[in-house]
This record gives structure tokens, C-alpha cells and sequence, in this order.
């Protein structure tokens, strides 16, 4: 028998459960390179991708060898771009961000901790921190995709390792105390 810990539901909307990643097809407008520049918030008048609404529905689950994160996630990618020409680089982005989320979520998962509270400590710090993390996935794929250095060598290991909770869990503990 599996006893459930927290649930923890960021931004309050469900998601599919067990380790799921859902991207829908992206939306896609087509602008002028104007109102492309404005919807890209001043970065771009050729296009760009925005994941919205992302959010992530986590729990803690017991099994044979300690308790474990079950993370699901799910976002809306958005595509802004003033040419259809463009539109395949911007797909690029679309498949970074999926890379990105699956990669998160088995780091998320392939933890285990001895009791319930430590894991509920880390999907907390992980839930906290998800707006966040996201936004590290947009500056790996810029640089990724655009050349563009924006990503630090720590959104590397908050994405693709969650190396990042740890520490957060540790601070939050050194706050309390």
C-alpha cells in the first residue's frame, strides 16, 4: 500500500499525473516585425517563443527504497513571428523547452528520501522555485539557439539536474533556525 505526502499544485490548476510532461502544439501569430518586437518584450523583431501558463503538480509518493518526488508538468508554448520563414527556428525553442521539462522532472524523481518530510522539504523548495527554473530553460535554449550568452553554469544543474533544491531546502532550514 502507498501512503501519499503533500500535494502541491503550482499555480493552482491540474495537471496529468506520474511524471508527465504535457506541451500542446504551439500557438502561433504572425506580426509585423513591430508588433513582434513588442510581443517579444523588446528582444526580438523576428520572433520567439514564450512558455505560458506553466505549471507543475507535484507529491510525494512511498515506495520499497524511501519516498519519492512524482512531479507532472504542463505548459502552453506561444510563437510570435513576423516571417513564416522564421517559424522553424522558433519550433526549435518549442523542442528545447519539451528537452528541458522531461529532464527536470526525472531529476525531480530519481531522488529518494528516508522519511516524508525531507521529501515534502523538496517539493516545496522545487515548487517554489519552478517560475524560476523555467526561466532558466528560456536562457539555456536562447543560448542554444540564438547565441546568445544568458544562461549561467547553475541553470545547467537547476534544470537538467535539480541540483539547485538541495540548496534551497538548506537555506530555507537555516532560515528557520
Amino acid at each position: 500500500m502507498r501512503r501519499l505526502g503533500l500535494v502541491v499544485l503550482v499555480a493552482f490548476v491540474a495537471v496529468k499525473a506520474s511524471g508527465s510532461v504535457d506541451i500542446p502544439s504551439p500557438t502561433i501569430e504572425s506580426r509585423s516585425p513591430g508588433r513582434v518586437l513588442a510581443a517579444c518584450d523588446g528582444h526580438s523583431s523576428k520572433g520567439c517563443t514564450k512558455l505560458e501558463d506553466a505549471r507543475m503538480l507535484c507529491e510525494c509518493l512511498e515506495e520499497k527504497d524511501g519516498w519519492r518526488i512524482d512531479a507532472s508538468v504542463r505548459a502552453t508554448p506561444s510563437i510570435y513571428t513576423a516571417s513564416m520563414s522564421w517559424l522553424q527556428h522558433e519550433m526549435q525553442h518549442v523542442w528545447d523547452f519539451k528537452f528541458y521539462l522531461r529532464s527536470h522532472v526525472k531529476a525531480l524523481e530519481a531522488r529518494r528520501y528516508k522519511t516524508l518530510q525531507a521529501c515534502d522539504r523538496m517539493l516545496r523548495a522545487a515548487a517554489d522555485a519552478f517560475p524560476e527554473t523555467v526561466k532558466s530553460m528560456g536562457r539555456l535554449s536562447a543560448e542554444r539557439r540564438d547565441g546568445k550568452i544568458l544562461a549561467s553554469s547553475e541553470d545547467h544543474l537547476v534544470v537538467m539536474k535539480a541540483e539547485i533544491m538541495p540548496k534551497l531546502v538548506d537555506d530555507r532550514l537555516a532560515d528557520l533556525g
